[in-house]
């Protein structure tokens, strides 16, 4: 269960970083939106997986916690973590803010 942990939290980890990059190089026009919108929903692919693989431990376990969900990298991780996201988070709204396109117009 441990080794799971570890390797949900630096897939996520890793997942926030490169959307925030991709963000970022968008920004300067470095490159298109399908990368960023490519990254944005493989973040969120990979954050509903681990939260269903926690659901299903929990389940199969019999345990009244769930053991694995979004939280688990700030545990496992701690300050980077926290940093990457809240780097992401200013880039995507810097995105949302600046560049946003609705419906692809």
């Amino acid at each position: 269960m441990k080794n799971l942990k570890r390797i949900s939290s630096v897939v996520l980890f890793i997942l926030i970083v490169i959307s925030g990059v991709f963000n970022v190089l968008y920004l300067f026009g470095l490159l298109g939106r399908e990368f960023v919108r490519g990254g944005f929903a493989v973040f969120i692919a990979a954050l509903f997986i681990i939260s269903l693989t926690g659901l299903i431990l929990k389940d199969i376990r019999r345990e009244e916690t769930v053991p694995l969900n979004v939280i688990t990298p700030i545990k496992e991780i701690g300050p980077p973590y926290v940093w990457a996201l809240v780097f992401w988070l200013i880039t995507n709204g810097a995105v949302l803010l600046f560049k946003w396109q609705p419906l692809g117009w």
